[in-house]
């Protein structure tokens, strides 16, 4: 256990996080982690964990994945989440899954303003662009995830 807590924080001494933890890499040490969980229950930790959708999808939407967990191993969530340097989320709120697919579009909103201000070498984008950005991304989760678990309200998010 010590091996794959180690592997989270190596890069924490000087500020960087070593690779990217969102990779297979990543997954196999949760794995680890979870070892003597039954597999569905150890998926849907993980892809709570790291922003994935690949198992939770598979289920009607994400609060009938979420309901597949018990307390404790929504706690190893939100551990998780902190080790990855991922927004906390509350494991024991009520609206937990919304708070996932608001930080599901969070992410790829990030992802597409990083792309645009390094293409373009801006130092910022006027706030008309970001929303229109943060459109972007919501639909495109939308496309992913499904309407099921959409957040109608960007100020929830």
């Amino acid at each position: 256990m010590n091996l794959c807590i180690h592997f989270f924080v190596e890069g924490l001494s000087n500020g960087e996080m070593k690779g990217n933890l969102t990779d297979e890499r990543a997954r196999k040490h949760l794995k680890a982690l979870l070892y003597g969980i039954d597999e569905a229950r150890e998926n849907i930790i993980i892809d709570f964990s790291l922003n994935h959708t690949d198992t939770i999808t598979r289920y009607d939407n994400f609060k009938e994945a979420w309901q597949q967990l018990d307390i404790s191993q929504r706690e190893f969530i939100a551990a998780f989440r902190h080790l990855l340097g991922k927004a906390y989320i509350n494991p024991h709120s009520r609206g937990f899954v919304q708070e996932f697919f608001c930080d599901l579009v969070r992410d790829r909103f990030n992802e597409h303003l990083n792309e645009l201000i390094q293409s373009d070498s801006l130092e910022s984008l006027p706030k008309g662009q970001q929303i229109l950005l943060a459109s972007k991304a919501h639909r495109e989760i939308v496309e992913m995830v499904g309407a099921c678990n959409e957040v109608q309200s960007y100020e929830a998010c």
